[in-house]
């Protein structure tokens, strides 16, 4: 459990890293002592979902990835019409998928990954 919390605290360093911001700017921007966003950075205990939720907000990222490390799932449903996608042998599944939908979503994915 020590080796989570360990990288939550690297990715929110990292993030705010990225976006050149000082630990007493972070600090301000989630409503916290400096010490203890200090803290959080550190050692990755303890930290208000609330400030993890502000942080994800703030940088644009999606709160699991900030807890996880790893995209969100895709939460969405889409239709491929029957014949019109290409089979797949996955898991000893056959799916269809439909390959611009497919591109369109790798390159939004990419998109947020490089911000």
């Amino acid at each position: 459990m020590d080796e989570q919390y360990k990288m939550i605290s690297e990715r929110i360093r990292e993030l705010r890293e990225i976006f050149d911001l000082s630990e007493e700017e972070m600090a301000k921007e989630t409503g916290v002592e400096v010490s203890a966003y200090k803290e959080y950075e550190t050692s990755g205990k303890n930290i208000p979902i609330s400030v993890l939720y502000h942080i994800s907000q703030k940088f644009g990222v999606d709160l699991s990835e900030i807890l996880t490390g790893e995209a969100a799932r895709i939460s969405t449903m889409q239709v491929c019409r029957r014949g019109k996608g290409q089979t797949i042998d996955r898991h000893r599944i056959s799916v269809r998928y439909d390959r611009a939908r497919l591109s369109e979503y790798s390159s939004r994915l990419f998109h947020i990954q490089c911000m």
